[in-house]
């Protein structure tokens, strides 16, 4: 027990140093020390019973690869935020010229109503607004119909935006979930039956990783890069 508390305590403090700043408050940081705790956890048996030097030699290759695929689960998942939130402010964007001609419309119309206000004879000023009633009204129909118009547009772009990012992160999780299963079914393997039969304890890079399991779980590392397949 002893050993799976230190080991713990030693493998969630190596993942709490990585550290990948946010370009938005909204961008999500990657999770290695979540899923890594949850493994020990849920697999302090096997850790426990695992000779120690040969527990540190597993963690030494699989750790990497760990942090390697939640980084570029966190890169992808924000790399989708972040091109939504560009989307959605081009899409404001190329509503300006909309925006602008409904405010100089409705900015007329109070111009046109501050005048009648303005009118000093009594019936001068009731006659200004007979005359201006109508013209109003057919403004302001018209400012109504093209601001439905254009909110219709508006939101139509934002929800086929809302319904792309989801779709985009969707996959991010998923292919994160799929590489951290095939990392964490290697370092089972390797903590229940020893290392990789093609590992060296002195692998340096550009060394195949191929853990002989049922599952054929395949790792790589490959000059300053790693892959899971």
């Amino acid at each position: 027990m002893k050993l799976f508390v230190g080991v713990l305590s030693i493998f969630l403090t190596i993942a709490g140093c990585i550290n990948v700043v946010p370009s938005t408050p909204q961008l999500i940081a990657p999770r290695t020390d979540q899923t890594l705790a949850s493994y020990l956890l849920q697999n302090h048996a096997i850790v426990t019973a695992t000779d120690p030097n040969l527990s540190k030699q597993c963690f030494n290759i699989y750790l990497p690869l760990l942090q390697d695929a939640a980084e570029e689960w966190s890169s992808d998942y924000n790399s989708c935020l972040t091109t939504a939130s560009q989307q959605r402010d081009y899409y404001i964007e190329q509503m300006e010229d909309q925006r602008n001609e409904i405010t100089t419309t409705a900015t007329g119309i109070c111009s046109d109503i501050n005048a009648c206000i303005a009118t000093n004879q009594t019936l001068d000023f009731f006659n200004c607004f007979s005359a201006l009633s109508p013209e109003v009204i057919g403004t302001v129909y018209t400012i109504s119909n093209n601001a439905s118009d254009d909110a219709a547009t508006l939101m139509q772009e934002f929800n086929l935006l809302e319904a792309n990012m989801y779709r985009c992160t969707n996959v991010s999780e998923r292919t994160y979930v799929q590489q951290t299963t095939n990392v964490y079914d290697a370092l089972d393997y390797c903590l229940q039956n020893g290392l990789p039969s093609t590992l060296s304890t002195e692998a340096t890079e550009g060394t195949s990783i191929t853990s002989p399991s049922d599952d054929d779980v395949s790792v790589s590392t490959v000059s300053g890069g790693t892959t899971v397949s």
